[in-house]
């Protein structure tokens, strides 16, 4: 195994940069990551080389969670400022942008069905259809955090 740092070049000499969230690309080439100051960049796992910026910055606070579909086509971020991002995976822009009720508390996405499951810090969790990039379905409250 090399020894590689997957760590972009903004963040030289800054020792409070912190990954909240990894996801690792339906093909095992890249992984994209979310940090603590906003930024969503994605690297090649193999050599380590930076490979995407999503946006100048992707959100106004930190990253919660990333997906990318199983075909490569776009990546999903969620962010501690209640928005949900849809880039294209190559990082050339904004597909679209959701805003939520709550914050972000993580996100998993069932690759197959394109339906994303966003739970959210008032304990209600949505369920996401990324094709049309609009909820479905809301459920909750819940008595506590989902886990």
């Amino acid at each position: 195994m090399g020894k590689h740092k997957l760590l972009h070049q903004r963040f030289a000499g800054q020792y409070n940069v912190v990954a909240l969230c990894v996801c690792l690309s339906s093909c095992g080439n890249f992984v994209t990551m979310g940090y603590n100051t906003g930024h969503v960049d994605r690297y090649n796992i193999q050599s380590g080389i930076h490979r995407a910026t999503y946006g100048k910055r992707a959100h106004a606070s930190a990253v919660r969670g990333v997906a990318s579909d199983g075909l490569n086509q776009f990546v999903i971020s969620g962010g501690n400022d209640s928005k949900l991002k849809f880039w294209r995976f190559n990082g050339k822009g904004l597909l679209g942008e959701l805003t939520l009720d709550a914050p972000i508390s993580q996100l998993v996405l069932h690759k197959e069905s394109s339906l994303l499951a966003v739970s959210l810090d008032n304990f209600y969790v949505n369920i996401i259809d990324c094709e049309m990039r609009r909820p479905i379905r809301v459920l909750g409250p819940h008595g506590n955090r989902v886990t």
